[in-house]
């Protein structure tokens, strides 16, 4: 999702530059800044993106601190990676905050603000009254709003390449688990075949000496 946000912002990005273009009537400006409306609903649509039920985006927008977003709100996925559950090795992936990214205090102000500011211009709009005109925003606001979600792929990417390194430990751990199991399953085999022939040979040799036994008592009678 993050990859479709900066393609959309790419493509928003060069209709502001061919909106600038002297040589553009102003119906073909109207008919880029149709396209530029239509995405802002796509880029807003993004941020309700899920998977399994789980929210893969902060679906607040907060200007405080962290990754574009308010540390003191719970905008975290914690992935457990041991057998130990919270008390053990954990992954941690940051909810991106795709709101705040694309939210700015004014067309050519480039500090982030939360979505709902007083004269805040953001690229993600769901409704007619929110959404902006290309001629509203400057180049420079596309290019910050692009940077962003690059930050938060390089970050997110970094989250992904942990849990991969995670996967990959629990999988060799498991893999030699399994081995040393299987050596305690033979060395048990083992020990009850030994034990099984012991057994095996004490029974012969008994039923041999009982018909021994039985044999000398038949004898015996034979000659009385």
């Amino acid at each position: 999702a993050l990859q479709s946000s900066a393609t959309i912002l790419n493509r928003m990005s060069e209709l502001k530059s061919m909106s600038l273009d002297v040589i553009k009537s102003d119906a073909d400006v109207a008919n880029y800044n149709v396209e530029f409306e239509a995405l802002q609903e796509q880029l807003h649509s993004l941020t309700s993106e899920m998977f399994n039920g789980v929210s893969l985006f902060n679906t607040s927008s907060h200007a405080d601190s962290g990754a574009f977003g308010d540390a003191s709100k719970v905008t975290n996925v914690t992935i457990f990676t041991s057998d130990q559950g919270g008390s053990g090795a954990v992954v941690s992936l940051q909810k991106a905050h795709v709101l705040s990214a694309l939210t700015f205090k004014s067309a050519t102000d480039m500090t982030i603000v939360s979505v709902g500011t007083t004269g805040a211009k953001s690229l993600a709009n769901d409704s007619d009254t929110t959404k902006v005109a290309i001629s509203e925003l400057s180049i420079g606001f596309f290019t910050t709003a692009i940077e962003n979600i690059a930050t938060m792929r390089a970050t997110n990417a970094a989250g992904m390449a942990r849990l991969q390194l995670a996967e990959d430990h629990a999988r060799l751990t498991k893999a030699n688990l399994e081995a040393a199991n299987s050596r305690i399953m033979d060395v048990d085999v083992a020990e009850e075949s030994t034990r099984f022939a012991k057994y095996n040979i004490l029974t012969q040799a008994s039923a041999a000496m009982l018909s021994q036994a039985n044999q000398s008592s038949s004898t015996a009678l034979l000659l009385l």
